[in-house]
């Protein structure tokens, strides 16, 4: 039987380079950066988590260069890019379906750009519990991800012909989930992406921990 976390990791480690050369241009999640990178307190801790090459962590290596930089990937191939192009930043092997294994220590800022795509509702949501306890007060979550019905979600496979399983979140359930685990909105953006097959809505988003945690 075909694991779906397994085939997307193997499929991510083949992928890196290919993925870096593609998308290292990329300009249109520049504003969301800048919402998360302009909060984030000074000496901030910042993970990036699912990092694949890191580019929000490029981001603000560009444009806060007092923050400390994380990068967390199951992907070793990743991280080795990270390295490559960030040397600066301390890298952790870690699988998103083991939330208990997020790297230690207190966060100031976590991001989390389109992995979720590839972990199903359930990983998800312990995840993102893990980095509630984990996140300072005041700290700042960053979110991305293909905005859909849940049922679309299925295999997909590319050019190279990786196979990849790809995952839908309905965006009204997972900010009503964020709100009542206690995250504030304070940054909310979505676009259209076109593809040769058609056209996804992706939703980007920076939510904050109270100062004084509900």
């Amino acid at each position: 039987m075909e694991l779906p976390v397994a085939t997307n990791l193997a499929s991510w480690q083949e992928l890196a380079e290919r993925y870096e050369a593609l998308f290292a241009s990329e300009r249109r999640y520049d504003a969301s950066y800048a919402a998360f990178a302009e909060t984030l307190p000074a000496g901030a801790r910042v993970l990036e988590a699912g990092c694949g090459p890191a580019f929000l962590l490029r981001y603000l290596s560009e444009h806060r260069s007092d923050v400390a930089l994380h990068a967390a990937d199951g992907a070793p191939s990743m991280l080795d890019l990270v390295q490559a192009r960030l040397p600066q930043a301390c890298c952790h092997l870690f699988d998103l379906t083991q939330a208990q294994q997020l790297p230690t220590g207190v966060w100031e800022g976590v991001a989390l750009p389109f992995c979720i795509s590839y972990i199903d509702e359930a990983a998800t949501l312990t995840l993102l519990e893990a980095v509630w306890q984990a996140m300072a007060t005041g700290g700042l979550l960053y979110l991305s991800f293909t905005a859909g019905a849940a049922h679309r979600s299925d295999w997909v496979q590319g050019s190279t012909g990786h196979r990849m399983f790809f995952y839908f979140y309905h965006a009204g359930k997972l900010k009503a989930i964020l709100q009542n685990q206690g995250w504030q909105l304070i940054y909310n953006e979505r676009l259209a992406y076109y593809r040769r097959n058609g056209r996804e809505m992706h939703q980007m988003w920076v939510w904050q921990k109270p100062h004084q945690a509900v």
